[in-house]
């Protein structure tokens, strides 16, 4: 568990490994990744509150858990955020989080059939983010996407918006 206001940094590669299968956030909790190669956390994430995963540097994170839940943001300044679910980051079902991800030059891949219900809302920065999706996988965006225009979609194979908001 990290307790509330805590700060956890993580940087290089390789795998994050965390004792049990949990990776438990109190309220106002950061996880700090910054990394140039790839690094898993497979453990499943749970929050009691507001929490936070910033992804810097240009590897990727992935999160390999499907089960994750909570209020858990992502900012997203450098690299890419690899997930093959919405159940991989936490697919918010409360009150609409309007940056649910935060995009400010890192990018979001998706490698399976996702999608983000309409509570979970995303936000792009001034340095725009890109969003991947692999070949054969469909992305549906149900939530609202403030400064589309700074976006971009990249192997795009299916990529589907509905609800406010425009494409």
């Amino acid at each position: 568990s990290l307790a509330r206001n805590a700060r956890l940094s993580v940087t290089n590669g390789g795998s994050l490994n965390l004792t049990g299968t949990t990776l438990a956030f109190s309220n106002l909790t950061t996880l700090a990744v910054t990394n140039s190669s790839g690094v898993t956390i497979a453990n499943q994430i749970t929050t009691a509150g507001d929490a936070l995963i910033e992804k810097r540097g240009s590897g990727t994170l992935t999160l390999s858990g499907a089960n994750n839940s909570g209020s858990v943001r992502y900012d997203l300044f450098g690299g890419e955020l690899q997930v093959g679910s919405a159940g991989a980051i936490g697919n918010h079902t409360g009150a609409f989080m309007g940056n649910k991800l935060y995009f400010d030059g890192g990018a979001l891949g998706i490698t399976g059939n996702t999608t983000l219900g309409s509570a979970n809302g995303i936000t792009i920065g001034g340095n725009g983010g890109t969003i991947r999706v692999a070949s054969g996988q469909t992305l549906t965006l149900q939530g609202f996407i403030s400064n589309l225009t700074n976006a971009t979609t990249t192997n795009a194979r299916t990529f589907t918006k509905s609800g406010s908001g425009t494409l």
